[in-house]
């Protein structure tokens, strides 16, 4: 976290790192002692529903004023309109979200024509992409149940999906981030960003 705190040694821009244990954390305990640092913003490395919530409502209650920024948990459907004081003005980003463009507005429309609910930004999006992609690269594999003939054909596999585009040439094991891991958009799987207003996540270009 960015810290303005000169009483601790730290000089302005400084980034701390506070770990804890998912087994034994106290949220109350962790969040006095984000709230020492006095950070300007708080990156919040909580990957779980029930986590986030309870984290945010302790640094809110130890009066933590800074950004709040996290990733992929506001995503899950649902999950603003269950804490909606706690989320308001959050900042989260996702690697695997839906952007809203032509794939994805047909994914959400049949989405909700078939299950008659929202599929949120994340979850639902990607995992319809990694069946996808699978089922095509089983494909042009003719079928094999050879797992070696699998990932060959993965590297070769050019696959446009409902989160972005999957492209492992050069023996990547994951798909190209834009714009981080290329500059190229259609080779790329679009980084997402959003702040919640109004209880809504909104698109941030950053």
């Amino acid at each position: 976290m960015p810290s303005n705190n000169s009483s601790r040694g730290l000089e302005p821009e400084q980034v701390q790192v506070v770990g804890y244990d998912d087994a034994t954390v106290s949220w109350a305990s962790l969040s006095l002692e984000i709230q020492q640092f006095r950070p300007h913003a708080d990156y919040l490395g909580v990957y779980l529903e029930a986590s986030l919530p309870a984290v945010l409502e302790k640094l809110q209650g130890a009066r933590v004023k800074s950004r709040f920024y996290c990733v992929w948990v506001p995503g899950i459907p649902g999950f603003i309109e269950r804490y909606p004081e706690l989320t308001e003005g959050l900042i989260w980003t996702t690697l695997v979200g839906n952007s809203g463009n032509y794939f994805g507005t047909r994914f959400r429309r049949a989405f909700e024509a078939e299950y008659g609910s929202d599929p949120g930004i994340g979850s639902a999006a990607i995992h319809s992409d990694m069946i996808a992609l699978l089922k095509r690269a089983w494909s042009q594999a003719h079928h094999s149940t050879h797992a070696d003939d699998l990932v060959a054909t993965l590297q070769e596999v050019q696959f446009q999906g409902v989160t972005g585009s999957f492209h492992f040439e050069n023996g990547r094991r994951k798909a190209l981030c834009y714009p981080f891991d290329t500059d190229d958009p259609t080779i790329g799987q679009p980084c997402l960003t959003f702040v919640i207003a109004t209880g809504r996540s909104k698109p941030l270009d950053i």
